[in-house]
């Protein structure tokens, strides 16, 4: 598993070497949410680059799209996916690649499109072939293992997220709503919803809670990043975000430069 950026882009080159494959999946179809997919990329590189008050900012509108620190991050996502081999087919195929589909990371040889890395939230292994989720019930991780997506040099690692929301209602906060909220937002009730895939922002957290070792690696890896960062566009206007999506998606698919999506992006910001 490559721990650092280095590692990393000598295992994309061994596996382009090789003939074997591409190095990353890498759809981004989703339908009418197309494009989403690339935001958490531009996202994972934005937190990683530039840490959480940049991230922030960037989320509000101060920072624009067009600013140099988005566009150094959208270099290092071309350089990662749209790079000459990368991905099965460039960027156009990723435009209209389901994300969903997960069956390319255990094809067999680069004739058959066969890609090696898969940068997803932990959910995605509800997409996988129904032999590989049996083995990752059973603990058998032949086939498959994760590992923090290293950040670039110079930068620090960086976890991105979502999670659910818990809110009071106005005219019913009282002791006993509090005691509910404060046990919903402590570290005692994921005791018992990791059991359904949810992992911990807690640092303190018992990984041995996990049920599988897939699920303590990921709780492991946002226990100990720098920096942790809630999905970006998801916290954007919704118009900005429904751009984001667009605009994303026509730059991946090279019908647009970056500098064009951004324009873009920033004019839906109030």
């Amino acid at each position: 598993m490559p721990a650092n950026a280095a590692e990393l882009e000598a295992l994309e080159a061994k596996i382009k070497a090789d003939g074997a494959g591409y190095p990353w999946c890498a759809g981004i179809e989703s339908g009418g949410a197309t494009g989403w997919p690339f935001t958490d990329w531009l996202e994972q590189y934005v937190l990683s680059y530039h840490g959480a008050d940049v991230y922030a900012k960037w989320v509000s509108g101060e920072v624009d799209f067009a600013s140099p620190e988005i566009t150094k991050a959208a270099d290092e996502v071309a350089k990662r996916l749209l790079a000459e081999g990368q991905v099965n087919g460039g960027g156009l195929s990723m435009a209209t690649n389901s994300f969903q589909d997960t069956s390319p990371l255990f094809a067999d040889g680069k004739d058959n499109g066969q890609c090696f890395m898969l940068r997803q939230g932990s959910f995605i292994t509800a997409f996988m072939p129904e032999g590989i989720q049996a083995e990752i019930k059973d603990g058998n991780y032949a086939n498959l293992d994760v590992f923090p997506l290293p950040a670039p040099t110079g930068a620090q690692a960086g976890v991105l997220g979502g999670g659910d929301l818990a809110a009071v209602f106005k005219g019913h906060a009282d002791q006993d709503v509090a005691k509910v909220l404060e046990f919903i937002f402590s570290p005692d009730v994921l005791k018992y919803q990791v059991a359904t895939g949810d992992i911990s922002p807690h640092k303190n957290f018992d990984l041995s809670l996990y049920p599988n070792e897939m699920q303590r690696k990921i709780g492991q890896a946002m226990a100990n990043a720098a920096v942790f960062g809630f999905d970006g566009s998801d916290q954007m206007p919704a118009e900005v975000n429904a751009e984001f999506w667009a605009a994303g998606t026509d730059f991946v698919a090279g019908r647009i430069t970056w500098a064009e999506a951004a324009k873009r992006i920033d004019s839906k910001y109030p």
